[in-house]
C-alpha cells in the first residue's frame, strides 16, 4: 500500500510541477493522504469552505480573470471589468485594481499587524501575492513564514481578504448586468456566466 501511494505522490508532484500555471504552489507538499494547509486552516465550517476555495483559485490560476477569460476565448478583451485596466491577471485582481483598493489596504494593515516583517515585501507584488494567498508555503522568505504571529490567523485573514474582494467583484457584476439577470431564489455562488456574457458585451 505504502509503494501504491508513493508512486502516485511522485506522479502527481511531477504532473504539477510540469504545469507553469502552477508557479505558486509549493509542489512539494502535495500529498493523497493530507489536505493542503489552506484546507486544514478552514476546518469543516461552510463559510471558511467558500472563502478557501476563492483563495485556492487564485493559488492554482484558474480564477475567472480578464486574463483568464480572454485565453478561453470567452471575452473580447483581457481588461478589468471593474477598472477597465489593460490587463486584468491574478496580480491585478489581488493587488492592483483601484476598485478594490479600500478593501486591500484595510487588509493589509491586518496583514501586518501579525507579520510585520511583510512590510519589506510590499513593493514585491508577486511575492507580496504568494504571502497573502498561502502564508506558511515554503516557497515564502523563511523571515516571513517566521513572523507570523500564528497560522490560524494568518489564514482567516488570507480567506477574509481573498473572498470579499471577490464578493465586491460579483457584487459590481451583478449591478452592472441589471436586477433581473439572477433569480433571487437560486442565485448561483459563483457567477461565472455572468461575468463572460459582462466582458462579452
Amino acid at each position: 500500500k505504502k509503494e501504491v501511494v508513493r508512486y502516485w505522490v511522485q506522479l502527481l508532484r511531477e504532473n504539477a510541477a510540469s504545469h507553469p500555471s502552477l508557479h505558486m504552489l509549493d509542489t512539494s507538499r502535495l500529498n493523497l493522504t493530507d489536505p493542503h494547509p489552506i484546507w486544514s486552516a478552514a476546518g469543516s465550517n461552510p463559510v471558511s469552505i467558500r472563502k478557501a476555495t476563492v483563495v485556492t483559485w487564485l493559488l492554482l490560476y484558474v480564477y475567472r480573470t480578464g486574463e483568464r477569460l480572454y485565453q478561453m476565448k470567452k471575452a473580447k478583451t483581457a481588461e478589468c471589468i471593474q477598472c477597465l485596466a489593460p490587463l486584468d491577471n491574478q496580480l491585478h485582481f489581488a493587488l492592483q485594481c483601484m476598485e478594490l483598493e479600500k478593501i486591500r489596504s484595510e487588509y493589509l494593515v491586518k496583514f501586518i499587524q501579525i507579520c510585520p516583517t511583510l512590510t519589506k515585501y510590499i513593493e514585491n507584488k508577486e511575492l507580496l501575492l504568494l504571502i497573502l494567498l498561502d502564508p506558511f508555503s515554503p516557497l515564502v522568505p523563511s523571515e516571513v513564514r517566521e513572523s507570523w504571529s500564528d497560522s490560524e490567523t494568518a489564514y482567516k485573514i488570507s480567506r477574509d481578504y481573498f473572498y470579499d474582494i471577490h464578493r465586491k467583484r460579483e457584487k459590481f457584476i451583478e449591478a452592472k448586468s441589471g436586477p433581473n439577470s439572477i433569480p433571487h431564489d437560486a442565485e448561483p455562488e459563483d457567477k461565472t456566466e455572468i461575468i463572460i456574457s459582462m466582458y462579452e458585451m
